[in-house]
């Protein structure tokens, strides 16, 4: 889903890593997103269970993707929350019960997924706050023609009131209905 947001101003990191962080609301507005093929879905299964993400191929053979996609949370606060002083990632899930696909929705054609290689996190068993992010190396590399690979923008931050895109494979309502499409 795809939804216009406006950039909002930032807290004080360190309230950031004082307070409960806790997610509390889906994306609201969006709306199926066919173009963006180069945000994929992330499809994990294996003895510890299995979860659905999202990520973004920045070559043709690494996606860029949340830490919580393939770890899991350890130490997490009342309600699912963050704290941002204890709550830690535990290690890093097998990158061969990892898949990824450019669909626009998660299905169940193997055909459509490519399966993970390695994964890379900055250091296991990190501190979640400022830790969240991950590299997959696939085992074969997307065509283009499939999906051109997306430069993340890390060399100027967001403004006050600039508009971006947020895409994902996330649910669009309290009720967990849209997840696993784009």
């Amino acid at each position: 889903a795809l939804a216009l947001l406006a950039a909002c101003g930032s807290e004080p990191l360190e309230q950031l890593h004082t307070d409960t962080l806790q997610a509390s609301h889906e994306i609201r507005g969006g709306f199926t997103d066919p173009w963006d093929v180069n945000v994929v879905g992330l499809f994990r299964f294996g003895f510890e269970g299995s979860g659905a993400c999202s990520g973004t191929l920045i070559t043709p053979n690494v996606v860029l993707t949340a830490q919580h996609c393939v770890a899991p949370i350890e130490n997490s606060a009342g309600n699912g929350g963050i704290n941002c002083a204890v709550t830690r990632f535990g290690s890093v899930y097998n990158a061969g019960s990892i898949y990824v696909t450019t669909t626009e929705s998660l299905g169940r054609n193997p055909r459509d997924y490519v399966k993970a290689s390695r994964v890379l996190v900055p250091e296991s068993r990190q501190l979640v706050c400022g830790n969240d992010i991950a590299l997959l190396v696939l085992e074969n590399p997307i065509h283009r023609r499939e999906a051109v690979p997306r430069l993340p923008r890390v060399d100027e931050p967001l403004e006050p009131g600039e508009i971006y895109h947020a895409i994902g494979y996330g649910a669009t309502d309290g009720a967990g209905n849209g997840s696993g499409t784009r």
